[in-house]
């Protein structure tokens, strides 16, 4: 099973529009395949949905009005 580093997620994330977090998994999943997970510099084997909530927690995407995206000033610290 191939391990995905999840700022790949964010680059995909920015070069789209926000969505809504169903149609964002089901992209997502046609984009790096629906058996894929991903690891972050502090975790690995994280589930898809798992690694949204922990960027949307942890202030790495931003949800609003029930879709998700990349903040506008997002930057990356790790």
């Amino acid at each position: 099973m191939e391990s995905v580093h999840g700022l790949k997620i964010i680059d995909w994330m920015s070069e789209n529009n926000p969505m809504e977090k169903s149609a964002l998994l089901k992209a997502l999943r046609q984009e790096f395949g629906e058996e894929t997970t991903f690891h972050t510099c502090s975790a690995t084997d994280i589930p898809l949905e798992d690694l949204l909530e922990f960027f949307v927690t942890n202030g790495k995407l931003d949800a609003t009005d029930g879709k998700i995206g990349v903040p506008a000033d997002f930057a990356c610290d790790c």
